[in-house]
């Protein structure tokens, strides 16, 4: 019990002195009926010179290899996990079996069998438990 006070002492003190170092509103927006500041000059226009061509399209970006060479290692990499948790999931997964074709399974006939014996023996328990 005295550990649990003792952690409540220390949460609520990190709470208080994290609050004080939240700074308080700023004068200006703790009244609203306080006249608005004068407005900031506005800037001088800025003068543009046209840009040639030979400077624009050395840096036109990834050429088009590049692109697809990009996009490829992607899919790539998404086929890579995608097998990864594939192959994962095949091993986790509960091993059944479904018929003969899935790995020479229990036929039809072996299923019913075996569940005529299953309700033989119920039936045998029930009448040793009257």
């Amino acid at each position: 019990m005295p550990a649990l006070r003792l952690t409540f002492r220390l949460t609520f003190a990190t709470v208080l002195s994290v609050a004080a170092l939240i700074p308080a509103a700023a004068g200006a927006q703790s009244d609203l009926r306080s006249p608005l500041p004068p407005a900031a000059p506005a800037p001088a226009p800025a003068t543009t010179t046209p840009a040639t061509a030979s400077s624009s399209s050395s840096d036109s970006g990834l050429q088009g290899w590049q692109q697809a060479l990009l996009f490829g290692a992607g899919a790539l990499l998404l086929a890579g996990i995608a097998w990864v948790i594939v192959r994962d999931a095949r091993r986790a997964a509960p091993v059944e079996d479904h018929g003969p074709s899935r790995g020479g399974g229990p036929t039809r006939a072996q299923a019913r069998q075996r569940a005529r014996a299953r309700a033989k023996a119920a039936r045998r328990q029930r009448k040793r438990n009257r």
